[in-house]
């Protein structure tokens, strides 16, 4: 099942239509300790996540699912599925699993981590 959602992806991807081209924004339910956010988002260090990773491109729906860090996305491989979502103002877009990202910032604003990221290229070893 899985397989077949990552390949379903990858075509829509490929067409225009749903190829998303803005940063994308993901807040994080699970509240982290200041320093489980600095070990796992340190700056320069690559980023990949298990799961399909839900996003938004507007910054308020993704605060507004946030306890204390939102991800900022600059993704080539995000797939807008706003057109196929039962909730279409989230302004939904998935990202497939292990994508590999760089966190390029990081940074405590009030009670909020923003944690910046860049899609890379993969590297063969798989890091």
């Amino acid at each position: 099942m899985v397989e077949a959602l990552k390949s379903g992806l990858a075509k829509l991807a490929r067409d225009p239509e749903y190829q998303v081209a803005v940063p994308l924004h993901r807040g994080i339910e699970k509240t982290m300790s200041d320093e489980e956010v600095m070990k796992r988002f340190n700056s320069g260090r690559p980023y990949r996540d298990e799961a399909f990773m839900s996003t938004s491109t507007d910054s308020v729906i993704a605060n507004s699912l946030t306890s204390s860090v939102t991800l900022h996305l600059q993704s080539t491989s995000a797939v807008n599925v706003s057109p196929f979502a039962m909730n279409a103002y989230e302004k939904e877009a998935i990202i497939p699993p292990q994508t590999p990202f760089e966190v390029v910032g990081l940074k405590k604003m009030h009670s909020t981590w923003h944690v910046d990221l860049k899609e890379v290229q993969d590297n063969a070893d798989g890091s």
